[in-house]
């Protein structure tokens, strides 16, 4: 009897997180750390939205460096573990380059949907607070949510076209990439869903690891926290990237 697509890429997907994770783990570590305490300082800051842009766009080019150095490392370990022909630096470094300006433009839709609506339920806000209504705030939620979900998605796009062109030397095609992950969409939530569970595991863990450690003030252990979460996020979003693009 065969085995449903989706349970074999799950059962793929996992044994490629236990042999490459820890690699790529390694590999972003930086990135992954220097954005803990730009989502911090982006959650902290008080005032108008546009001041925290800055911020929240630092945090997402560090995850967007780590999602393709994590796919990167991935394939490679995945090819070299086939005998396959490794990637050229010079070729890597030109469909990392393409990538990051498509995933760049993508990225900048998203975020620009996101403040569009949270402005407006700003607007909205303030006209209901004073009749006693809460449903906008709720409703900001649902647009962070939306947008966060919307740019995981972008980024694990990004990833898999990069896989791809490491693992076959082709030129790299984020739309064709986008189509993939479309056809693919059950396995692609399923990254996904790794990712956040994983990514908030791994927040609250850091969390409770910097509080323990004695960190003060609580702002560190709290972007410790956010930085061990997006190591996990990424590492997981790298590695299923890499194995989304195996099946290509």
């Amino acid at each position: 009897m065969p085995v449903p697509a989706a349970i074999a890429f799950a059962a793929r997907y996992l044994r490629a997180l236990g042999d490459a994770g820890w690699r790529v783990a390694l590999h972003i570590v930086p990135y992954a750390l220097l954005s803990g305490p730009l989502i911090e300082a982006a959650i902290r800051l008080r005032g108008i939205l546009l001041w925290k842009v800055p911020l929240i766009a630092a945090a997402t080019v560090c995850l967007h460096l780590a999602v393709l150095l994590g796919a990167h490392v991935a394939t490679v370990r995945r090819l070299s573990r086939r005998g396959g022909e490794l990637p050229s630096v010079r070729q890597s470094f030109a469909a990392a380059g393409r990538v990051t300006l498509e995933v760049g433009l993508m990225l900048a839709v998203v975020f620009l949907a996101g403040l569009a609506a949270t402005g407006a339920l700003d607007i909205v806000t303030l006209l209901a607070e004073a009749g006693g209504e809460r449903w906008p705030a709720f409703a900001a939620r649902l647009v962070a949510i939306g947008t966060g979900l919307a740019a995981m998605a972008v980024l694990l796009t990004g990833g898999t076209a990069l896989a791809v062109a490491s693992a076959s030397g082709r030129r790299a095609d984020v739309p064709a990439a986008a189509a993939h992950l479309n056809r693919r969409s059950t396995e692609t939530a399923l990254v996904i869903c790794v990712a956040i569970v994983a990514g908030t595991a791994a927040t609250v863990g850091g969390v409770a690891l910097g509080i323990g450690l004695g960190a003060t003030p609580l702002a560190l252990a709290a972007a410790l926290g956010k930085g061990l979460g997006v190591l996990a996020a990424a590492t997981a979003i790298g590695v299923g990237a890499a194995a989304l693009a195996a099946d290509d």
